[in-house]
């Protein structure tokens, strides 16, 4: 069950997961998509969280937020590999 509006959900079909962000919150929690069953929350971001992107060659999961950063993932263990911080305009990724 979630606690606040759902805001996006991204879907990604080479990973055997999708992600959930609600509205409010400064976590994406992770869903395996066979038994659709919730894996864990992940955190790191200090704004929502509006986009995310599988970078399928690195094996990294990019996100973005509306505090002007995007933060990279590692894939395997879901600890945070890097975070960018951009000037002056929220993105979303594609």
């Amino acid at each position: 069950r979630h606690e606040h509006e759902i805001e996006h959900i991204f879907f990604f079909p080479r990973l055997k997961f999708f992600l959930v962000m609600e509205r409010d919150l400064k976590e994406f929690k992770v869903y395996n998509t066979k038994k659709l069953q919730f894996v864990r929350s992940i955190a790191g971001h200090r704004g929502n969280i509006t986009s995310a992107e599988h970078i399928w060659d690195r094996d990294i999961l990019a996100t973005c937020a509306n505090d002007l950063s995007i933060i990279l993932w590692d894939l395997s263990t879901w600890q945070k590999k890097g975070r960018i911080m951009t000037n002056d305009i929220q993105l979303v990724l594609k």
